[in-house]
């Protein structure tokens, strides 16, 4: 993690590196995870940012790519649990800050549910998916 942070450091970008503190490569929600961006370096608890914390099995990406695309879409269209739901969401939330540093986390909550509430993250997807094929 550190390497990634530093090497973007000195390429002078925004960034964001996250991982989960249980050794996800990703905020899972099992446990705390770390922050570190251009700008701060920051641990959190999911309770910080109005998450609960979510069982391992909850997550299960899938056993087949099959299985892990059906994942994907039920997300994006509001069929998925809401384990899964709420890794998206803090994912997308920190990525999100990354792109845009002055807003503080809490609106990047909320700019990311309202993409999957209101389907536009799905119409997104979908018009890449038409774009690349």
């Amino acid at each position: 993690m550190r390497l990634y942070t530093l090497t973007l450091q000195e390429l002078g970008v925004g960034f964001a590196v996250v991982n989960n503190l249980d050794g996800y490569d990703e905020i899972s929600l099992t446990d705390e995870f770390k922050v570190m961006t251009n700008r701060y370096e920051t641990i959190y608890r999911p309770s910080d940012l109005g998450f609960a914390l979510a069982p391992q099995k909850a997550l299960s990406g899938g056993a087949t790519p099959e299985e892990a695309a059906h994942i994907f879409d039920a997300v994006l269209q509001g069929r998925a649990t809401q384990a899964q739901t709420d890794c998206v969401l803090i994912n997308a939330s920190f990525a999100i800050q990354a792109r845009h540093p002055q807003r503080p986390i809490d609106e990047c909550v909320a700019v990311a549910h309202e993409a999957l509430a209101s389907g536009k993250a799905w119409k997104t997807f979908c018009r890449f998916v038409e774009l690349n094929s």
